[in-house]
């Protein structure tokens, strides 16, 4: 079990997305959670992936070729 540091609640590790850089391998916010946070903000990180693409077309560009 985990507890989330959004919502304060302790859920099992399953719902909580992987995270190599944490030291449990678990990211801190469990994945409703994350998922909440991503529909509130959705406006805002399209404007924030908007304003990337169009500063770094080569980076775009390269990501596109992997895809």
């Amino acid at each position: 079990m985990k507890r989330c540091t959004k919502c304060g609640e302790e859920k099992p590790r399953a719902e909580f997305s992987r995270d190599r850089s944490r030291k449990d391998g678990r990211a801190p916010w469990c994945k409703p959670c994350v998922r909440r946070w991503q529909q509130e903000n959705a406006e805002h990180l399209a404007d924030y992936n908007r304003r990337w693409q169009q500063a770094n077309p080569e980076k775009k560009r390269a990501q596109d070729r992997r895809y």
